[in-house]
């Protein structure tokens, strides 16, 4: 009779064990498939980050491209000959198309705020700032003659500004898009 109890004992062990093994990996099972769904959410997430972000800095490329066009036009047609005079039509319909360039590139930056980080943000707020310097200085040269003559070394430097400017913002989104989107 004790060896029956004893075979008894054992049987309800032997299920216990099982049973214990069982939800035992029914729980880690569990864990695992919870960590896995909120690692590739994670995962998702970042890729329709990457994904906005780029399209943010691609519509901000899109009129900074346009004003740099702008700018090296209007630079050009100011500078092209000590001997004639700048065609001012010309002129003030590039400076008309570069102040609505302005509020655009403006209202993009909105965009590269939002989508961030603040590397790219600081790069996008340096163009619009160099972009409006210079937008600033060749609207005060309008039709002084005098002060064109002298305006060279300042639109060369301009010139520079802006395409530091321009390098260090595509440098700072290039950081960004490269990282892999955890």
């Amino acid at each position: 009779m004790i060896a029956l109890m004893d075979q008894g004992i054992a049987a309800v062990l032997g299920a216990g064990v099982g049973i214990a093994g069982t939800l035992g990996s029914a729980l880690l099972g569990y864990a695992t498939a919870r960590h896995q769904a909120r690692d590739q959410g994670r995962v998702d997430h970042g890729f329709r980050l990457r994904d906005e972000r780029k399209e943010a800095y691609l519509a901000f490329l899109e009129v900074e491209e346009r004003l740099a066009i702008l700018f090296r036009e209007i630079r050009f047609a100011l500078c092209a000959d000590e001997d004639s005079i700048p065609d001012w039509l010309y002129i003030e319909t590039r400076e008309d198309a570069v102040s609505a360039d302005l509020v655009e590139l403006s209202r993009r930056r909105t965009r590269v705020t939002l989508a961030g980080p603040r590397g790219v943000d600081a790069g996008a707020a340096a163009l619009c700032a160099v972009f409006s310097s210079a937008a600033r200085y060749v609207g005060g040269l309008s039709g002084d003659d005098e002060l064109i003559a002298r305006s060279q070394p300042r639109l060369d430097a301009l010139s520079c500004e802006i395409e530091t400017a321009r390098q260090e913002f595509a440098d700072a989104v290039q950081l960004v898009l490269a990282k892999p989107p955890l």
